[in-house]
């Protein structure tokens, strides 16, 4: 994985740990949606930057999620 990728998520975890204990773990998923939101909006030159460092994000994908039947059966 990305160093960067690496260390955003590990922010965004870190975040949410955080607010966990602040909130005396009340709305998990609710606190873990907001700081999905909030933090993994990332620019384009960051994103840039972890491909270039992993370049197999991009072959990445949830073949469960494609619609098309005909993309679904490519290679990946």
């Amino acid at each position: 994985m990305s160093d960067l990728l690496t260390r955003i998520l590990e922010k965004v975890r870190v975040a949410y740990v955080q607010a966990m204990q602040d909130g005396e773990h009340q709305q998990p998923y609710l606190t873990a949606e907001r700081l999905c939101h909030e933090q993994l909006h990332i620019d384009a030159d960051a994103l840039a930057r972890i491909i270039d460092e992993d370049p197999t994000l991009l072959a990445a994908r949830a073949g469960d999620l494609i619609q098309d039947p005909a993309r679904a059966t490519t290679p990946r």
